[in-house]
């Protein structure tokens, strides 16, 4: 969750410790990002939407690689939510941290979000 804080998206130092060398993205959009661009794209947006994400579920592949799921929605400017997404990333632990090497949004229908990150 904490990469859907502003604080974590506008600060490069955080943003490298949090992705994976190998990162790669496949977004609700259908676009793919490797760690530069989505580096890139992160670090030049001047807002960062609200998120807000529940129904989360960690299963562990091995000891070092953990899948994470979730839903999202995202605050939009008139105070409604929109962007519903489901989301899926891979986490590998790397010199003792957790870094995501994988990623992937799927949109998906209206649901109610709850406020979580």
């Amino acid at each position: 969750m904490e990469l859907h804080q502003p604080a974590a998206r506008g600060n490069p130092a955080r943003l490298a410790e949090l992705i994976h060398a190998d990162f790669l993205e496949f977004g609700r959009s259908g676009a793919v990002y490797d760690k530069p661009e989505i580096l890139r794209l992160l670090l030049s947006a001047t807002q960062h939407a609200e998120v807000f994400s529940d129904n989360f579920s960690v299963r562990r592949l091995s000891t070092e690689v953990a899948l994470l799921t979730y839903r999202s929605a995202h605050a939009q400017s008139d105070g409604t939510r929109g962007l519903f997404t489901l989301r899926a990333s891979i986490w590998q632990r790397v010199d003792g941290d957790w870094r995501m090497s994988f990623h992937q949004g799927t949109a998906t229908a209206a649901f109610g979000a709850h406020r979580g990150g």
